[in-house]
């Protein structure tokens, strides 16, 4: 996984170490550094995380961290701040959850009168510097959250879901869903997906559906911190051959009081 020097540099109070440096001390004491690179003012770090620190180290906080510890240096955590519930102008989205199992945990947030911009230079470097595509604010914030904490985070457009109300279930064999990329996908029996009152609107954990995708329209927002079962993430990503980066972390299970830090931040 890519990590950017200057990113992991925001949670250290101490000068880190040079790039290179610093690659000595992870392959001595943690994981192993595949590739060093620049990428204008940054520096890149390609660092293979070992299958057993993969739910605490695919993202930046738990990368820094880690090298706090090795390091000796003082960790910084990312600053977030309460969140204060307010009496809004639109009805409340129904969640209902098929298995507990499936779904450890659902968060989420609906916000009210968004406005839908293009993100703020030192939004759009952050995340060009580690191969990901600026698109709005809104989704490129889902993005920066996601390879700061590993946990992933969708928008859905509020008022594009039918009957306010969202069902996470197992799909039935053959049902048909288009992806944010416009792909149809046939799903297998068994694999996670998000219903609204009349359609499938969400292939849970891997990728958010064309039905309810943030559009120049977007008004109104459902902002998801979900915890999903990682072998069920896991197996549906291999029988659809298709994954995301999303996909990747919950198959290797993530923590579920992140939904909660995600939302906050």
């Amino acid at each position: 996984m890519l990590y950017s020097y200057k990113w992991l540099q925001e949670y250290i109070k101490a000068t880190l170490p040079k790039p290179e440096k610093l690659a000595d001390l992870l392959n001595m004491h943690a994981f192993e550094v595949e590739d060093i690179r620049k990428k204008g003012s940054d520096t890149l770090l390609d660092i293979a995380v070992l299958p057993n620190r993969a739910h605490d180290c695919l993202n930046h906080v738990g990368m820094a961290r880690e090298i706090a510890a090795i390091a000796k240096l003082k960790f910084l955590p990312p600053k977030a701040r309460a969140i204060t519930v307010r009496k809004g102008t639109r009805a409340a989205i129904k969640v209902h959850i098929q298995s507990s199992e499936a779904v450890p945990r659902y968060t989420a947030l609906l916000i009210e009168g968004i406005k839908l911009t293009k993100s703020p230079k030192w939004l759009v470097d952050r995340l060009q510097a580690l191969g990901v595509n600026s698109i709005n604010n809104v989704v490129d914030l889902t993005n920066v959250i996601m390879r700061e904490l590993g946990q992933p985070l969708h928008a859905f457009d509020y008022d594009q879901i039918k009957g306010n109300e969202m069902t996470i279930r197992e799909a039935r064999a053959g049902e048909k869903l288009e992806t944010l990329d416009g792909n149809t996908l046939s799903l297998p029996k068994g694999v996670l997906v998000i219903e609204d009152s009349k359609r499938l609107i969400d292939l849970a954990g891997i990728k958010g559906g064309k039905m309810s995708a943030i559009s120049e329209r977007t008004k109104n927002i459902v902002l998801q911190a979900a915890n999903f079962n990682a072998e069920s993430i896991y197996r549906a990503k291999s029988q659809l051959n298709y994954t995301s980066q999303a996909a990747h972390l919950y198959s290797h299970e993530i923590d579920p009081n992140l939904t909660i830090s995600a939302l906050e931040r």
